[in-house]
């Protein structure tokens, strides 16, 4: 390299992005939409430094495009920049785009306080200066559909079976390539599958810091559109992309650990287990964080008992209907590979808000010493009443309403994020909720199946 190439030239040769590259810069807003511009490489470097401009507004910008308000936010006043973060640079499939993720700043290049970036850069930060990091992942559900001469009524790529070898082989090509395109990316892919709905499909990757596994996500979700749309197909990461289907989600893999030892394994001496602390206090707070897990009208449609969404909240070792599963791990593997499974999740939730309240929910658990209750080894959803209430199983909220309700009462969620971003991001879906609540559950689906993202 000669002295006279700039850090981003530096960025792009080392992703192997083409000189002439045109880089789509994003961030994701409130409502779980990946907003977007598109720069030459040229200006990367400046983006870098200074920023494109951009309105406040869309901290509170809706999915379907409507403004919420905040009682400083929603006007038309006020300017944000969007300054890429050069480690984020991710090349396309084809080497004329890239695609890299921003900081939502002020003026003086300071994030604001409704940049969801730099929450979880607060959260990761807090956890280190307490000696602790986490290792995240997260697993990618989406949906195939065949373009059709009716985008309302697509229809999915297969019918089956769930996790069978034919949905494999009628999406084939698409695979194929889009394997390689994430290596290429620099996106390890660990496995990929079809999953139990229609057209539905699975890649998982492997665990990493949270903020390089938040940014291989939005990476991975604009690669995979963009390898679908080149075989005729549409990809949907909704919540509910099918009207009465199982639905997909967004499980988050997490583990704690202390320099270089993994904390999380249940089979540690009980002082030193120190992610089960961390486990506990996601699930001491987790019904009141649904907003932020769970925050679309149609979650609440995939959220339902014995579909493997985790509608309870309480943990088992293996147990997929418990809203966060414990994994100790192949024998070979142990002790590094424990970890748990947050499947209380889905792909309209802003995936650094969710790192981020995640973290600051786990944090929470250390400080107080939360312990994990009893473990759930059966399907809650097919115990009673009594039978739960005996082992402490909550259910998770059954609609949007409900969950911001129980997010207001508990405070947690602006407690780790701050007034402002927690205050923008629940107006964000208070504002859906109520748009959307005269419409049916059909319509909402067809309305919300290619927004996320």
């Amino acid at each position: 390299m000669t002295e006279a190439m700039t850090l981003a030239d530096q960025f792009l040769d080392d992703a192997g992005i083409g000189a002439r590259a045109n880089v789509i810069v994003t961030f994701i807003d409130g409502a779980g939409v990946m907003r977007a511009k598109v720069v030459p490489s040229s200006r990367l470097e400046r983006v870098a430094q200074t920023g494109l401009g951009a309105s406040e507004t869309f901290a509170v910008f809706t999915a379907d495009d409507s403004i919420a308000r905040t009682a400083t936010l929603g006007g038309p006043t006020g300017d944000m920049r969007l300054v890429a973060d050069l480690r984020s640079l991710t090349r396309f499939p084809d080497e004329a785009w890239a695609w890299v993720g921003a900081y939502q700043c002020n003026q003086d290049l300071d994030p604001l306080p409704t940049c969801q970036r730099a929450a979880l850069d607060r959260q990761v930060a807090a956890l280190a200066s307490d000696g602790r990091s986490v290792l995240m992942a997260f697993e990618l559900e989406f949906t195939l559909f065949a373009q059709g001469e009716d985008p309302r009524n697509p229809d999915p790529l297969h019918d089956g079976p769930a996790f069978g070898i034919h949905p494999l082989l009628a999406a084939a090509p698409f695979i194929d390539e889009l394997i390689h395109s994430l290596a290429d990316a620099g996106i390890p892919v660990e496995q990929f599958h079809s999953e139990s709905a229609p057209g539905q499909y699975e890649i998982s990757t492997p665990a990493t810091d949270p903020l390089t596994a938040v940014d291989r996500l939005v990476a991975m979700r604009a690669i995979v559109r963009w390898v679908a749309d080149k075989h005729h197909l549409q990809a949907s990461f909704s919540p509910m992309p099918v009207h009465g289907e199982q639905g997909s989600g967004c499980h988050t893999h997490f583990s704690v650990w202390e320099g270089e030892e993994n904390v999380t394994s249940l089979t540690l001496p009980e002082e030193r287990r120190v992610g089960a602390a961390f486990a506990a206090g996601i699930l001491e707070d987790l019904p009141g964080l649904a907003a932020v897990f769970t925050p679309s009208v149609v979650s609440y449609q995939r959220m339902q008992p014995s579909k493997f969404a985790g509608s309870f909240a309480c943990w088992g070792p293996e147990n997929r209907e418990a809203a966060l599963r414990y994994i100790e791990g192949s024998k070979p593997l142990r002790p590094n590979a424990a970890n748990f499974e947050l499947k209380a999740v889905d792909g309209s939730a802003n995936p650094y808000l969710v790192a981020a309240v995640l973290i600051g929910a786990g944090r929470r658990g250390i400080e107080r010493g939360a312990r994990l209750p009893g473990p759930v080894v059966d399907d809650p959803g097919r115990m009673s009443d009594d039978e739960r209430a005996r082992l402490d199983i909550r259910p998770m909220p059954e609609s949007l309403p409900d969950a911001l309700a129980l997010a207001d009462e508990a405070g947690v969620i602006s407690s780790i994020l701050g007034p402002e971003l927690a205050e923008a991001a629940l107006a964000v879906r208070r504002f859906e909720a109520e748009r959307f609540a005269p419409h049916d559950e059909r319509a909402v689906v067809e309305r919300m199946r290619f927004v996320h993202g």
